[in-house]
C-alpha cells in the first residue's frame, strides 16, 4: 500500500511540476519583454546622440544663436526629424489607455493625471541613492499598481512606464551620459543655462579640459536629487511621462500605438533636459 501511494505521489509530483514551470516561464517571458521594450528609451536617445554628433547639430540657447550654424541647432522640429529615423519595436501585447476624441485617439486624461501621481510618488530624493535601490524601489512599486483603478486597467502599459523610469536612471545618471551630452553638443550658453538649473554655475568654466568638464558633470548628477533642485527627477519623471503623453509620436506615426509612445517618451525625455 505504501509503495502504491509512493508512486502515486511521484506521478503527481510529475504531472504538477511542469505547470509549475510552464507558469513561471511565461511570467519571466512577459517581465524580460516589456523590460526590452523600456530600453527602446535608451536605444532611441543614443541614436539621437550618435546622429546629433555626426552631423554637427548643437543644442543652443534662444535668441543667441548665430546665422551662419542656425541650421544645425536643435530644436523641437529637429529632435522629431532625428527620432523618426529610429525604428522603434512595436508590441501588439501591451493594452494602450487610449480614449475616443473628436480628432481622433488619445490618451486617457484620468489615466495620464493618475500615472503622474503615481511616478511622482515613485522619483523621490530618498529614492536616488544608486541604480540598485532605485531598481529595486521601482520594482518593489509594481504590486501598487491594483490599488489605483485606472493604472491596473491598463498593467503592461503601467509596468512599461515604470521600467523606462529605471532605464532612464541608467542611461542619464549611471551611464554618465547626461554629463556626456551637456559637454559634446551644447554651447557654453547652454551648459550655462542648465548648469543654473541644477544650482551649480560653477559646473561652467571651472575645468580646464573636457575629461575633467564630464566628470565634474557626473559627480553631481550622482549626489543626490537635492543637490540638482529637482532636476533630474523632474527630467526622469517626464521620461515615463512623455509615455503617455505622446501627442508629438502620435501624430508622426499616424496614430496612437506603443512605438509611438516610445517615440513620446525619447522626446520628452530630450525636450526636459535641454530646456526645450
Amino acid at each position: 500500500m505504501k509503495t502504491y501511494l509512493y508512486k502515486l505521489f511521484l506521478l503527481c509530483l510529475v504531472l504538477v511540476l511542469p505547470l509549475g514551470c510552464e507558469k513561471k516561464e511565461v511570467y519571466t517571458t512577459e517581465i524580460i519583454s516589456l523590460q526590452d521594450l523600456a530600453k527602446e528609451h535608451s536605444s532611441a536617445l543614443d541614436y539621437f546622440y550618435r546622429t546629433s554628433v555626426e552631423q554637427g547639430f548643437v543644442f543652443d540657447v534662444g535668441g543667441i544663436k548665430s546665422f551662419t550654424r542656425s541650421q544645425n541647432v536643435i530644436d523641437e522640429e529637429k529632435i522629431t526629424q532625428i527620432l523618426s529615423g529610429y525604428h522603434f519595436i512595436s508590441n501588439s501585447l501591451v493594452s494602450l489607455p487610449v480614449v475616443q476624441t473628436k480628432s481622433g485617439d488619445a490618451i486617457s486624461e484620468e489615466y495620464a493625471d493618475a500615472l503622474d501621481i503615481f511616478l511622482e510618488e515613485i522619483v523621490s530624493d530618498e529614492s536616488f541613492a544608486s541604480l540598485e535601490s532605485f531598481t529595486e524601489f521601482v520594482i518593489s512599486s509594481i504590486e501598487r499598481i491594483d490599488d489605483i483603478d485606472i493604472l491596473k486597467e491598463y498593467p503592461e502599459f503601467t509596468k512599461l512606464a515604470l521600467y523606462i523610469l529605471i532605464d532612464s536612471y541608467d542611461y542619464w545618471i549611471n551611464q554618465d551620459k547626461f554629463a556626456e551630452w551637456v559637454t559634446t553638443i551644447c554651447t557654453p550658453e547652454q551648459q550655462y543655462q542648465i548648469a543654473c538649473a541644477l544650482g551649480h554655475p560653477e559646473l561652467v568654466g571651472s575645468t580646464r579640459s573636457s575629461g575633467a568638464e564630464m566628470r565634474a558633470w557626473a559627480e553631481m548628477c550622482k549626489s543626490n536629487d537635492e543637490a540638482t533642485n529637482g532636476f533630474l527627477s523632474a527630467a526622469i519623471k517626464s521620461d515615463s511621462w512623455g509615455l503617455a503623453g505622446s501627442a508629438v509620436g502620435g501624430a508622426l506615426f499616424g496614430g496612437l500605438g506603443v512605438a509611438s509612445c516610445l517615440f513620446g517618451a525619447g522626446w520628452s525625455s530630450i525636450g526636459t533636459l535641454m530646456g526645450i
